[in-house]
């Protein structure tokens, strides 16, 4: 009976043992949220030991209730990882470590809190940053964070420099500061004083506030002196996620910053998505196998109202832009007013009305018509001195373009303009790419004219055969001629006419047919004005001749056909080739302006713009070489 109660007593102290060290450790596990968009949730998990933590030694429950209402549900959640705190994990963190170095630290302390210190550093995982700060009158950065242990040991190893008060706060703020600026996920302040503050510009209520706006945890050690004042410590600790440890005397220096280096040396990142709904208060509870369970809470965000951010869209600048705007306020009121004054008009019955229904009326040319006139007119005059005016004249009428050159060229002026201010909007240097409407514009006009003179070849033969025909019916070579014009498609009859209209008057017929041998660029046709001159010079069976000519025209066609079937996948790799990068540099600046930016604001960026520019047009300009082939 004894030794059963014996068992029990001792079955009943371990439990008690077992739960008074879960207790402590739990209260030892620290959890901190991160920034992130819900439903998707960031933990920080602190532990005082090094232990490597797998999903599955670590549960997430959360229990939530509407506000004004007293029911409470718990709910699961779904998609748990967990990931040590680290840049492999996309989580940069960073600690920096403030030292008071003012008089009532003389002595023993501070040579403590220098052992503890190195202490400190040395357990540092390798890819946390640390930062050495000391502060007395002044605040002084001895080493800025960073990951080079050679600084920070260096740093440590120097003569600390005593001076009198204690800007404690001041420190604080730069400690946040450099945090900050470096763009830390997860930043900690590790802050080891004696005293009170003394002579900061700043209050506590300050410091605190933006440790909450930079989200750092800030961790307090107070040593027991004349001038110790444990309640602004507790309050700088607990008001951010850290917490205080008193040290009694300069020995428990070193046991404190043990245990703190151990808990910001294993921090692991907790992620998973959230079942609750909006608008709710949210307790987080997290059970580490070991450790115990530690919980924290947050608040659901609305589903809508003033503070909900809308991301806009790349094209909304355009349509908010003040240009669009006042557009839009001129066009319309023009629109309502030109709809009333149609509706409400009477049509004048006047002779020149009465009249115009039953023949055709000369237009008076109104004063708009004419200013335009005049504007199109001038601009024509001041082209007609460079030298290229003739030439582009010549193109647009070679590929049967409808509208005046002055206009055409008004027009690509215009639209070049309106795309560079639309490229603008989406990205400032996207306004480079409007230069390529010019080049569209040249290359429809010669594709329209390389189209026209590939149809004239591909109709010579046929034309040929009509000729021959004529000739044997006993026409001279120009009545046949004649006969061909009559009975043959566009583009062939606008050129054979011409032949016939020099040769009236008085131009050679192999000189007129040579002419528009090199308007269409066609070899083929240079053999028929080849056998005009002979037959003008000696006679003979010219449609015998131009038999064999046109057979040699058909079997030229067939090698050409031929040759653009074999190098059709060249040409389709040229354009592919040449447009997919330029394409794919539109679609990213649109989706997001913010990737492209080094591409345009950086120098390296812009010696790779450059070299990518020349690289396509170089390849392509090859490309086009290599599968162009003449027959």
């Amino acid at each position: 009976m004894t030794m059963r109660l014996v068992f029990i007593l001792g079955a009943l102290a371990a439990a008690c043992a077992a739960l008074a060290s879960n207790v402590a450790a739990a209260d030892q596990i620290r959890l901190r949220a991160l920034g992130g968009a819900f439903p998707e949730r960031t933990w920080v998990l602190s532990l005082p030991t090094k232990q490597r933590l797998t999903a599955s030694a670590v549960k997430v429950t959360e229990t939530s209730s509407p506000a004004r209402r007293v029911a409470r549900h718990r709910y699961g959640v779904v998609h748990l990882a967990v990931a040590p705190a680290g840049p492999a994990n996309g989580v940069e963190s960073g600690t920096i470590l403030a030292i008071d170095e003012s008089d009532s630290m003389r002595g023993e302390p501070i040579g403590k809190a220098i052992v503890a210190a190195r202490k400190f550093a040395a357990q540092r995982n390798a890819d946390q940053r640390l930062g050495i700060l000391t502060f007395n009158s002044s605040t002084t950065t001895a080493v800025p964070l960073t990951v080079d242990q050679v600084a920070i040991d260096r740093a440590l190893a120097r003569k600390p420099q005593l001076e009198p008060k204690t800007h404690l706060y001041d420190a604080i703020a730069q400690a946040i500061e450099q945090i900050r600026v470096e763009q830390l996920d997860v930043g900690s302040i590790v802050v080891v004083s004696d005293g009170a503050d003394v002579g900061s510009s700043i209050t506590l209520d300050e410091v605190i506030q933006r440790a909450k706006d930079a989200d750092v945890s800030i961790f307090t050690v107070g040593l027991h002196s004349r001038m110790f004042r444990r309640p602004p410590l507790q309050r700088l600790a607990d008001s951010t996620g850290g917490y205080f440890s008193p040290a009694d005397s300069p020995s428990d220096l070193a046991q404190i910053y043990d245990k703190l280096g151990l808990q910001l040396a294993h921090q692991y990142i907790l992620k998973y998505n959230s079942m609750v709904g909006h608008g709710r208060r949210v307790t987080v509870s997290v059970s580490v196998d070991g450790f115990g369970t530690k919980t924290a809470t947050y608040v659901t965000p609305t589903i809508a109202g003033p503070s909900t951010v809308v991301k806009p869209s790349a094209l909304s600048g355009v349509w908010q832009s003040p240009l669009t705007m006042f557009a839009v306020a001129l066009l319309v009121p023009a629109l309502i007013a030109a709809a009333i004054i149609v509706s409400l008009r009477q049509r004048g019955s006047t002779v020149r009305a009465r009249v115009s229904d039953y023949v055709s009326m000369p237009s008076q040319r109104r004063e708009l018509d004419a200013l335009v006139s005049r504007v199109f007119t001038g601009t024509e005059h001041s082209l007609e001195r460079t030298r290229w005016w003739q030439h582009f004249k010549n193109a647009l009428q070679f590929a049967d373009v409808p509208y005046p050159p002055v206009q055409v060229v008004f027009a690509t002026v215009v639209v070049t303009l309106f795309a560079a201010w639309l490229l603008a909007l989406i990205a400032a240097p996207l306004a480079l790419c409007a230069v390529t409407v010019p080049l569209i514009l040249r290359g429809i006009i010669k594709g329209r004219i390389a189209r026209k003179r590939r149809v004239f070849g591909d109709q010579l033969a046929d034309n040929l055969d009509v000729l021959a025909s004529g000739m044997r019916a006993g026409h001279s070579l120009v009545g046949a001629l004649a006969v061909v014009v009559g009975d043959a498609p566009e583009p062939s009859k606008t050129e054979f006419h011409r032949v016939i209209a020099d040769e009236q008057l008085g131009v050679p017929l192999d000189a007129a047919l040579d002419r528009v041998a090199e308007r269409m660029r066609n070899r083929d046709l240079e053999q028929v004005a080849l056998v005009a001159s002979v037959q003008s010079e000696t006679g003979g069976n010219a449609a015998e001749v131009l038999d064999r000519v046109t057979e040699t025209i058909r079997e030229r066609q067939e090698l050409r056909r031929l040759v653009r079937t074999l190098t059709a996948q060249g040409r389709l790799a040229r354009w592919i080739v040449s447009l997919l990068p330029i394409l794919l540099l539109i679609a990213i600046a649109v989706i997001s302006p913010g990737y492209m930016h080094p591409m345009f604001t950086h120098t390296s960026g812009l010696v790779a713009l450059t070299v990518g520019v020349f690289m396509i047009v170089t390849g392509s300009l090859v490309i086009g070489k290599l599968v162009d082939i003449e027959v």
